[in-house]
């Protein structure tokens, strides 16, 4: 008997997931079509959904692909950078998945979405790239640091406001 229920909470389990697979597609494909006729809220409303913590889970690399571009296109109508920041977190985490699918993937899509991808990945690298403020210049020199006086401040012959033919 113990079997019997366990095949049919494996059952249940089984049609339960695949059906949420097609929910996830259904919801991706609805936020798609919201977007394109200017229900931005039920869009986000839809991406919220899948980007849930327990939802992405279920999502595949290409799926979470694809709410990126959602969200960034979002972004783009809505003049909201919040939503850009959750396309790169959304593309970082597909990246994370799987990257070779991601790049398959991206590879075959319109150039418009490419190029949605593409300010998406260049976001994602200014955001995930440390700024070292000591680092050296192209020209060899350390950059001012803020908390110091500037070269025109330590010296007052290098600075072009400062008249020396009256200082004597």
């Amino acid at each position: 008997m113990k079997n019997l229920v366990d095949i049919l909470l494996a059952i249940i389990l089984t049609c339960f997931c695949s059906c949420g697979n097609v929910d996830v597609e259904d919801t991706i494909l609805q936020a798609e079509s919201d977007l394109q006729l200017g229900n931005i809220s039920d869009a986000v409303s839809g991406c919220d959904i899948l980007t849930d913590s327990a939802s992405t889970s279920a999502l595949s690399p290409t799926q979470m692909c694809r709410v990126a571009i959602i969200y960034a296109k979002i972004s783009e109508v809505s003049n909201d950078r919040h939503y850009m920041v959750t396309a790169t977190e959304c593309l970082d985490k597909a990246a994370n998945m799987s990257a070779d699918s991601l790049e398959m993937y991206i590879q075959a899509l319109d150039i418009e979405n490419q190029n949605v991808i593409s300010s998406i990945r260049e976001l994602s690298d200014a955001l995930n790239t440390p700024i070292d403020i000591y680092a050296e210049e192209d020209d060899g020199t350390a950059p001012h640091d803020p908390g110091e006086p500037s070269d025109y401040q330590q010296d007052p012959y290098n600075d072009p406001y400062h008249d020396v033919a009256y200082e004597e």
